[in-house]
């Protein structure tokens, strides 16, 4: 199972700089009212993605330092740390640490490698539950009834769960389009007319993406055309005119010829001279060609200019640019489709809604089967529980009720009654259920889903509120229960809790340089014995409550055993 072995705290509110081991089964956190013990809760919060403001840090100092050593074992968890690019030690360790400081920056770090809230909380989730003094209002918030019995429930809800939210989500989209095209209709004569010539003008243009842009460069080479065909002229003049290059060339190739039939050293430079002679022949006609090229170009650029002015009157009406015509155009025919088409459309949409419906009730239907069959069972194991929790004639119903709303989590109403007294009637948990009657049925509901829980550390802050005596006793063996398979870190002021200790941690407020410090001491066994006399006598410590904190300690060892 996942659990953490080490937590460091460093100037967090009046800790300056405690650590303390954790071990598997049940962790006791005590010490004196108002030593400390919630801080150490709030710095596990923090460190696991609480919120936390600059008043976390301690008085004069500029930051505030939680790290948790964890072993990490669930195959879910290891998937989710791997995913988030964190490497995962040979032994299996995960070490967290978060900082604050008086900035207000903050920092994680997991395993040395730094990550963001999200990642910290994503993982969390499967390291600790946190039931914190005031948790068991929950239980009285109907709302969180649903939540908490889907906990219970296998993966198979969360698939329906999900499968429904997709039909929800095209369901309201339709929904939203078959509201559209009525309204349409609505306006449809004059607005098809409309749209209809708007079609007709953009696609008469038959216009192409970047095509303005490509105009607009051919308009400027057109536009100095004049420039190009003097310059080109004039080349062609000087090439093959009556005093032409090519014509002197040609005489000093007869000259040279003349010399090669003499002198056989001259026969290269008239074979060099006659390959440029036929080189600056073929450049000649190439220019003359392109020269004859340039005489259409009045007529393409009148042409250009008016298909220029006629993207213009479009722009001006329909877009910024082509694209944004052609993007209008595409969002017109669909408007149109709208009009014209509407009925034939909307029929359509309201066929697949009808098939929706259908399969939104269907799925709706197997979520609230799931429920109740879960519900059924979860029932019969509160109840055990709570009568060995001295709640022997309690009855513990969970109410799962249809509704004709639907939402993502179905159209159930989920509430939870309890009877705690024979004969009593079935009533809501916030209408008749004491501080440790509430209590106890959070013990229930955490020992119920202990065993299909991933959370490897349950933290129990008080959840000894309002019990005493024997039952505080059974209190004790179902945390040393939940301990067999989950971690357990309970903070108590029950000397029955504190003695079935598998690991103890003390809290205590003291004053050091004229300041006052929290610091925390992990127990051994005679220290262990000492502070169960502590809470069994109060203030002053006798003999006889040494002996009776010995005995008791022996006995929750007997009962472990």
């Amino acid at each position: 199972m996942n659990m953490i072995e080490h937590l460091e705290i460093k100037n967090a509110a009046l800790i300056k700089n405690a650590s303390v081991d954790f071990g598997r089964g049940l962790n006791i956190i005590s010490g004196e009212t108002g030593a400390g013990k919630s801080m150490v809760i709030d710095a596990v919060k923090f460190m696991l993605g609480g919120r936390a403001s600059k008043d976390f840090i301690r008085l004069s100092e500029d930051k505030a330092v939680v790290s948790g050593l964890f072993v990490v074992e669930n195959e879910a968890l290891r998937t989710k740390i791997i995913q988030a690019g964190i490497e995962i030690e040979e032994d299996n360790s995960l070490l967290i640490e978060r900082t604050i400081t008086d900035a207000g920056k903050n920092t994680i770090k997991i395993n040395a490698k730094g990550v963001n809230l999200t990642i910290l909380k994503d993982i969390s989730h499967f390291l600790m539950d946190i039931h914190g003094q005031h948790d068991h209002q929950s239980l009285l918030n109907q709302s969180k009834h649903l939540e908490i019995l889907d906990s219970f429930c296998p993966a198979e809800l969360n698939e329906l769960k999900r499968t429904l939210a997709d039909f929800l989500r095209e369901y309201k989209s339709l929904s939203k389009k078959a509201a559209d095209i009525t309204a349409k209709r609505g306006k449809a004569g004059e607005k098809l007319e409309s749209l209809r010539y708007e079609i007709d003008e953009i696609e008469k243009a038959a216009l192409e993406p970047s095509e303005e842009e490509s105009l607009n460069d051919r308009l400027k080479t057109l536009q100095l055309s004049e420039k190009l065909r003097e310059n080109t002229q004039r080349s062609v003049n000087i090439l093959q005119g009556d005093e032409s290059v090519i014509s002197a060339l040609n005489q000093v190739l007869r000259l040279v010829s003349e010399n090669g039939d003499i002198d056989k050293a001259a026969i290269p430079l008239r074979e060099e001279l006659t390959s440029i002679s036929i080189s600056l022949s073929e450049f000649g006609r190439d220019l003359a060609a392109y020269n004859d090229s340039l005489d259409g170009s009045g007529s393409e650029l009148a042409e250009i200019e008016a298909r220029l002015e006629l993207i213009y009157i479009l722009k001006r009406k329909y877009g910024q640019s082509v694209e944004e015509i052609l993007a209008y155009l595409d969002k017109a025919a669909e408007d149109y489709e709208a009009y014209a088409g509407g009925e034939e459309v909307l029929k359509k949409i309201n066929g697949r809604r009808k098939e929706l419906n259908k399969e939104i009730t269907e799925t709706c239907a197997l979520l609230h089967a799931l429920r109740l069959k879960q519900a059924k069972v979860i029932e019969g194991q509160i109840e055990e529980v709570l009568k060995e929790l001295e709640m022997a004639d309690a009855k513990f119903k969970i109410s799962v009720e249809e509704k004709k709303e639907f939402g993502v989590n179905g159209n159930d109403n989920v509430g939870f009654l309890i009877s705690p007294n024979l004969g009593e009637p079935l009533k809501e948990l916030a209408k008749i259920a004491s501080g440790g009657e509430m209590s106890r049925i959070m013990l229930a509901l955490k020992c119920v889903i202990s065993n299909a829980d991933n959370t490897g550390t349950f933290i129990f802050d008080e959840i000894d509120a309002g019990v005493s005596g024997r039952t505080a006793q059974k209190v004790a063996q179902k945390l040393d229960f939940i301990g067999k398979n989950q971690q357990i870190i309970c903070i108590t002021h029950l000397p029955q809790i504190a003695a079935m200790a598998d690991n103890h941690v003390l809290i205590e407020k003291i004053a050091k340089n004229e300041r006052t410090e929290t610091v925390i001491e992990n127990l051994d066994r005679d220290g262990q014995i000492k502070e169960i006399a502590r809470l069994l006598g109060g203030v002053k410590i006798t003999g006889g409550t040494v002996q009776n904190a010995t005995e008791m300690k022996e006995l929750a060892e007997g009962y472990k055993k």
